[in-house]
């Protein structure tokens, strides 16, 4: 049974839970002729990041079913010769080692090394695997490939699996020593490769009557073991959890749930609590997964970390047994993001499953969520234009309680703005793009040194506000195209180029606000302000980006900061350049594991010189000083920064002070250094920049 009832809206969600994922087949292999083998790679292919790796057959063909992730469809040539083996392997697929893969992926083909046939006919082949390349860096395992080297290249399982992983296969009763890992291109007579009972990743999403076995194999085993324990209700909690998920917790603890942080338990130790256990709850991030080793009809409470955001692994592990579950939203996350920062709150349906009181909501949920936008927002995350459909009602009433709390807003400056009325964003359509991200009042739409011409575009408020209104012109024959109103796309016809556009508010909007836009020109230039559905009209010349932003006609009238932005983009590890972000931006994501390689600097329109390097280590010192745009660093070379130093040229710095500091891979900023000081990491990489100036 699955109740859905105290989900924020679940008529929209129930459409997520009509499936069945129960795959009815009768499982088998295939065997591959001289095929090869490759490890895993991360390679750049159409500007994306993309995993490589698993089984090329003996005709070159790359066999899609091989990879951790269903339909690459790629092949790369190794770095390396190909070890030849005369052997027939049994290939077990690529393992990525997280506790969500190894329940799930990592099982897959395991099933075959129990069945009959292996044992008649494969039982002394070498079982093989290729280790996902992430591994390494999340475990802090050896360099796989300084270790002494089998016969054609295989890695004992000791290096890459870790301990709860290798427990799981001696309860299986699988040898884990008799896994070994690919970590060189080889080539073997044949390769076994057995059809997965778990398909996560694949165009058909479920598991097979094997999987149910072996997962059916290990309750058994816990229930045979099991010692009488007083938790009866568990909470899965990992200390490092998201924004407002300490207080999930507490809130948890209130109704006699233990709280449990299964990253300190050993697997046997978790087997135990989960076989007792009549009542478990979590989120419904990785460390849901734990239920599937919970009896027969024990209770789950799911709470997810976005609404209508669902994995359909976790709806699959649902099913493998019967239990009795509810999704209860208690949630505030608007961000639109996946599988990064989200915000829990003490939500009036968590209450009402718990048949408590509802007073409203606590001043520590507001103070999370204002850390969770400022958070959010400092990393350049857009809202969820989907906030009015997937809320409801729940987020404008959250929004008008915490307006009214200024005194919580004033310690929250950079969200101070924001919480006075919703802003207004929009996204605009672009040549050979299509559809880009959302931005928020004032942001440009679109980088400005792009050849690609805007087609269209599309206005909305988050919240319930007022309607407005746009239309653009495609050509001076079409003309200006039928205006639109809040949500809808105003688009040229057969998406031709927009040479112009006009937008206006209702006229209560009106009333009280102006909206003010601008157009940047494949010419370079920007456009003179517009506002009130005037019309901005190119004539011949195309436009590449849009800037959007309301007034309040009554508000004190600041001055405006008129002078170009200094900004910046950094060259990070497997990622490379990222775009150019305007002062006092982070210049990457804080929780970004890979170290800068490479900077440059400038100013948005020409102000004044700015001058830079970068520290590499001490044998090599510091880079030379460039300026302008230009790089300091390298790329291609994988030679960490690990110190910078910025300066203004003369006349500048008798009007500015450039700051700048840098975040170590520790978690830690270094204090702010300034106008040419030599800032330091203390040996340590470095994941992201801040600079910014400040008058004199």
């Amino acid at each position: 049974m699955t109740n859905l009832s105290y989900l924020y809206n679940p008529e929209s969600a129930r459409v997520f839970f009509n499936g069945n994922y129960f795959v009815d087949k009768n499982l088998g292999f295939q065997i591959i002729e001289h095929g090869v083998i490759l490890p895993h790679s991360i390679r750049r292919i159409r500007n994306e990041l993309t995993d490589l790796g698993g089984i090329i057959d003996g005709n070159g063909k790359y066999v899609t079913s091989s990879s951790l992730y269903y339909g690459i469809n790629e092949v790369y040539t190794p770095p390396e010769a190909i070890y030849c083996s005369s052997e027939t392997a049994i290939y077990l697929g690529m393992f990525h080692h997280t506790w969500e893969h190894d329940l799930t992926d990592n099982l897959s083909r395991l099933w075959f090394l129990k069945s009959e046939i292996f044992k008649s006919e494969f039982k002394n082949c070498p079982i093989v695997y290729v280790p996902y390349r992430e591994e390494k860096e999340l475990y802090g395992g050896e360099n796989l490939q300084s270790k002494n080297q089998l016969s054609y290249v295989l890695e004992s399982l000791d290096v890459s699996f870790i301990k709860r992983f290798r427990r799981l296969l001696e309860i299986l009763e699988i040898d884990a020593d008799s896994i070994q890992a690919i970590t060189k291109p080889t080539r073997f007579e044949k390769i076994v490769m057995p059809d997965e009972a778990f398909l996560s990743h694949r165009p058909t999403k479920g598991f097979t009557k094997e999987y149910r076995e072996m997962i059916e194999q290990v309750r058994n085993f816990a229930l045979k073991n099991r010692t009488p324990t007083s938790c009866k209700k568990i909470y899965y909690f990992q200390e490092k959890g998201q924004i407002g998920e300490e207080r999930l917790a507490e809130y948890f603890y209130s109704k006699d749930y233990e709280i449990v942080h299964p990253e300190k338990l050993t697997l046997d130790e978790q087997l135990n609590l989960l076989i007792n256990a009549e009542n478990f709850a979590s989120t419904t991030d990785s460390i849901s997964y734990n239920s599937i080793f919970l009896r027969d009809t024990a209770e789950a409470i799911f709470i997810p970390g976005y609404v209508n955001r669902f994995t359909e692994e976790l709806f699959t592990l649902n099913q493998v047994h019967p239990l009795n579950i509810h999704y209860i939203d208690s949630t505030m996350s608007i961000f639109a993001t996946w599988k990064d920062s989200f915000c829990y709150i003490i939500s009036e349906q968590l209450k009402k499953f718990f048949e408590d009181k509802w007073n409203g909501y606590d001043e520590e949920d507001f103070e999370n969520f204002l850390k969770y936008h400022k958070l959010s927002a400092s990393k350049g995350k857009p809202i969820n234009r989907n906030i009015k459909r997937d809320y409801e009602k729940v987020f404008s009433d959250f929004m008008t309680q915490l307006r009214k709390r200024e005194d919580l807003i004033a310690d929250y400056e950079f969200c101070s703005d924001w919480t006075k009325r919703p802003l207004l964003y929009y996204q605009t359509h672009v040549a050979r793009e299509g559809w880009c991200a959302w931005k928020s009042e004032n942001q440009i739409s679109n980088p400005i040194n792009s050849k690609n011409t805007v087609q269209g575009i599309k206005l909305d408020f988050p919240e319930k506000f007022y309607d407005v209104y746009c239309a653009v012109y495609d050509t001076q024959k079409d003309g200006w195209v039928e205006e639109v109103i809040t949500s809808y796309s105003a688009m040229g016809r057969d998406r031709k180029e927009i040479t112009g556009i006009k937008i206006r508010l209702d006229e209560a909007g009106a009333e009280k606000f102006d909206i003010l836009y601008r157009v940047h020109k494949l010419d370079g230039e920007w456009t003179d302000w517009a506002k009130n559905g005037e019309e901005i009209f190119l004539e011949d010349v195309k436009l590449n980006a849009v800037q959007i932003k309301l007034e309040d006609k009554f508000a004190e009238v600041e001055q405006e900061i008129t002078r170009p932005q200094l900004t910046y983009k950094t060259h990070v590890s497997n990622f490379g350049w990222g775009e150019w972000i305007n002062e006092n931006r982070f210049s990457n994501p804080l929780d970004l594991k890979k170290d800068i390689q490479a900077i440059r600097i400038n100013f948005s329109e020409p102000l004044h010189d700015v001058y830079y390097s970068v520290y590499y280590n001490e044998e090599e010192g510091w880079s030379k000083e460039v300026s302008n745009s230009q790089q300091a660093g390298t790329t291609g070379k994988e030679k960490p920064v690990k110190g910078i130093k910025i300066r203004l040229d003369d006349e500048g710095a008798k009007k500015f002070d450039v700051l700048y500091r840098i975040h170590k891979f520790n978690d830690d900023w270094t204090a702010w250094a300034k106008n040419g000081e030599e800032l330091l990491s203390d040996g340590q990489k470095l994941n992201a920049i801040q600079i910014k100036l400040r008058d004199l």
